[in-house]
């Protein structure tokens, strides 16, 4: 039985005691919202966002790299154009032009030898950065020099093959490449010390001459 605050307090005044009644299984006392906390949390939980995954560096197109310093080949090659003949020769940083030398193999194959010209092929060209000087470079470059060359080219050393794609399968006897005809000879530093190699060398060079 349940006595209002009021009316007990009048009874309490009176000497009397009230006794109120506490029900056996008193209701939960309901949050103000009308509903637990909990589940809204889980939720919330569930319903956050996942970290963002990283995503992953893109790879880098090789072609946009950024480039290695380029290899510059080193050489030092003299041509001389003797009307008929051509003579390339592989010459070092302190090495001198061997002009007798040429002059006799322009001789042996009845070239023209007071009207030669000489050019001097040297590489790098410059010493700067500002040109492509690479090896692909050196041989275009090497290749434009050895087309304009008579239709008989003598070949000495065998280091210019590399800038010049024809000579490197050349073997003891001329090869025809295009209009031109090529024959690769000992460097002079082997030549000049060994007679072998000057008695081979004037017998090839009298049956390439008889060659027409």
């Amino acid at each position: 039985m349940r006595v209002l605050s009021g009316k007990r307090q009048y009874l309490d005044a009176m000497g009397i005691d009230v006794w109120s009644v506490r029900p056996d299984n008193p209701a939960p006392v309901q949050p103000s919202s009308g509903h637990s906390p909990m589940p809204d949390l889980v939720k919330a939980i569930g319903a956050a966002p996942e970290p963002a995954k990283k995503a992953p560096a893109p790879k880098q197109d090789p072609a946009h790299e950024s480039p290695v310093a380029a290899e510059v080949p080193q050489f030092r090659f003299a041509l001389l154009h003797y009307g008929s003949l051509g003579v390339c020769v592989s010459l070092s940083e302190s090495d001198s032009l061997p002009r007798r030398f040429c002059d006799d193999l322009a001789r042996v194959m009845g070239a023209e030898v007071d009207s030669v010209r000489y050019q001097e092929l040297k590489w790098p060209m410059l010493n700067t950065s500002g040109i492509d000087q690479s090896v692909n470079a050196a041989r275009e470059f090497v290749t434009q020099k050895f087309r304009a060359l008579p239709s008989r080219v003598v070949v000495m050393g065998e280091d210019v093959a590399e800038y010049f794609g024809p000579l490197r399968d050349l073997g003891a006897e001329p090869k025809l490449v295009g209009n031109q005809s090529y024959l690769m000879i000992p460097s002079m530093a082997q030549t000049a010390a060994s007679a072998d190699i000057k008695r081979s060398l004037f017998l090839s060079l009298v049956t390439w001459r008889e060659t027409r």
